[in-house]
């Protein structure tokens, strides 16, 4: 009886482990099928516009590229919890997120200084009342 309870017990996990595995790879091969369907969907549109050859395939690189990239690189749009945020606690975080890059030139480490102080003191006056600073 006891080798009965634990063989079903077993075939439960492992149906349900592979329930969850199954699931996982269908949603993958939906995500890569898209992804293929836009692509076949740029080159039927470039075909079907009479476009030449060699614009089509920089046209098609171009889109391969800024694709790859955004798949890399998370974007704001793509975290819904981001739309939580007061405005001033999201012109912070925006002012942190771009502070590196604008710090390659010498004039913006310089302007960000400065204007730290002012922001913060008008951040000061504008958060929510359950806002951390």
């Amino acid at each position: 009886l006891f080798s009965v309870v634990v063989l079903v017990i077993a075939l439960i996990v492992l149906s349900s482990f592979l329930s969850m595995f199954t699931s996982s790879m269908m949603q993958l091969w939906y995500l890569r099928n898209e992804e293929r369907r836009q692509f076949w969907l740029l080159r039927r549109y470039l075909k079907d516009a009479n476009v030449s050859k060699p614009i089509a395939r920089k046209v098609e690189k171009y889109v391969e590229h800024v694709y790859s990239k955004r798949q890399r690189n998370l974007q704001e749009n793509q975290v819904q919890l981001l739309s939580y945020l007061s405005d001033p606690l999201q012109d912070e975080l925006k002012h942190e997120s771009f502070a590196g890059l604008l710090s390659i030139h010498p004039l913006f480490p310089h302007i960000s200084e400065r204007s730290k102080t002012f922001v913060r003191a008008c951040a000061a006056r504008l958060c929510a009342p359950d806002d951390v600073l």
